[in-house]
């Protein structure tokens, strides 16, 4: 199989993360960055990278095959139409775009390329998540009747382009929520409506930083979304799902299944940041290679984008809203 040459636009936080599991993953080179900070780009030159400002010029300069995309979302639609224009292939930090529109020009931009896209939706690679989704899918705790996911924990995000709307698209609910509704896709089908509580107003940020989330999903499932970057999570387990038959609990330390009046069976060891990343570098190169079909399809993407539409619709009326907002030819895509 053909050696891959990999960029990455945006050498800020998450993109240590990106060339840490590229590097780890065999057959794969890392050879450049694109930033507009001259900062980034001296960084980057000192871990032996080529250092673009754009990533027009990482490509024409470097010839890559493909680049990870660590950039503000804001930033999201014009990188990936740039690189899969150029036939290049797209690993894009989530959310895919700021909303269902961008998305449906990304998906249709996506058809038209040679190069591949997937949004980089790193729990879909977590051992334990696996081993619940066929658990849940071969009946073993019977019918799920309520799922809670939770991510919350306290984050200064302040300083940080996160708390910037007209960088980040909004606050903990694209943050965070992109993978929490992400996860209720994968694990139980799509979400087909939400309806959005503030648990506290943000007196410090422009966006907002805690949230409560009701969906309801295709298959009648049912369950809560807890996001917050100013509260302490209730629990380690920020998947629990209850079955008429049994419970899964995931967990950042360790994960466990248990039938009703039995004791728990422990299924994973814990959350590895950089084991999830490693499993989807490797699985994108084997898309590259044509022996893989990729995590998430582009219509996951775009349910994904307007289920997070829904929940700020949600937030400002103050009532549940349906997932809606793309075509259904997109959809089809």
């Amino acid at each position: 199989m053909k050696k891959i040459k990999v960029g990455i636009v945006g050498y800020g936080r998450i993109a240590q993360t990106h060339a840490d599991a590229w590097r780890n993953t065999p057959e794969v080179e890392l050879v450049a960055v694109a930033d507009s900070s001259e900062e980034a780009r001296k960084k980057a030159a000192e871990a032996g990278l080529s250092a673009y400002e754009s990533v027009e010029e990482l490509i024409a300069g470097s010839q890559v095959d493909a680049i990870s995309i660590c950039t503000p979302p804001s930033t999201h639609l014009k990188i990936s139409l740039a690189a899969l224009e150029r036939g290049v292939s797209v690993l894009c930090e989530k959310p895919s775009t700021v909303d269902a529109a961008a998305t449906e020009r990304l998906v249709e931009a996506v058809r038209k390329s040679r190069a591949v896209f997937q949004m980089a939706t790193k729990f879909r690679h977590v051992p334990e998540i696996r081993t619940a989704r066929e658990l849940i899918a071969n009946g073993d705790i019977g019918d799920v009747m309520h799922f809670q996911i939770e991510f919350a924990g306290k984050a200064d995000m302040a300083q940080r382009w996160n708390s910037n709307p007209a960088l980040s698209g909004g606050g903990v609910i694209i943050d965070n929520g992109s993978h929490a509704l992400d996860l209720v896709e994968f694990l139980f089908g799509s979400p087909v409506s939400v309806h959005t509580h503030q648990l506290s107003p943000s007196n410090l940020l422009n966006v907002e930083d805690n949230a409560r989330l009701d969906v309801a999903t295709a298959g009648g499932t049912r369950g809560e979304i807890v996001l917050s970057w100013k509260a302490q999570p209730t629990s380690d387990f920020y998947i629990t799902v209850h079955g008429t038959q049994g419970t899964i609990a995931i967990g950042w330390k360790a994960s466990f299944f248990s039938w009703i009046n039995a004791a728990p069976v422990q299924i994973g060891s814990g959350y590895d940041k950089n084991g999830a990343h490693v499993s989807m570098t490797t699985a994108f190169r084997d898309m590259m290679w044509g022996v893989s079909n990729g995590w998430i399809t582009p219509e996951e993407c775009l349910v994904n984008s307007a289920s997070i539409d829904a929940s700020y619709r949600s937030l400002a009326m103050g009532g549940r809203s349906a997932v809606e907002g793309f075509s259904s030819a997109a959809k089809a895509a």
